[in-house]
């Protein structure tokens, strides 16, 4: 599954898309966005790991589901996932179902 761009968890909420503060980014306790709330991009979502220590975990995690592309910023690092038209649902779900069990088991 290629993710090279792709959206997360404040988007994959395809019934009612929205930046409000009940979002899983929002109230996530591994994951955190750079942007307020308010300002959030549904085409682009930068976020990174409350514990920088996990990170070896997360990642071979996204690796081992053969998602890539979603490396932050060279100037803010963390992470950047990012919806265009291309990306398909399927793509969308599996990095959050990465992300919920990375929050789930670490």
């Amino acid at each position: 599954t290629l993710l090279s761009p792709v959206p997360i968890l404040d988007e994959l909420d395809c019934s009612s898309i929205s930046s409000s503060s009940s979002s899983p980014l929002s109230s996530s306790e591994m994951f955190k966005g750079f942007a307020a709330i308010e300002d959030r991009s549904i085409m682009n979502v930068t976020f990174n790991l409350v514990d920088e220590s996990t990170k070896e975990v997360f990642d071979k995690m996204v690796n081992d589901k053969n998602i890539s592309g979603i490396n932050g910023h060279r100037s803010v690092g963390g992470y950047r996932a990012s919806i265009y038209n291309a990306l398909s649902l399927e793509s969308v779900e599996t990095l959050v179902n990465v992300m919920n069990n990375f929050e789930k088991n670490i």
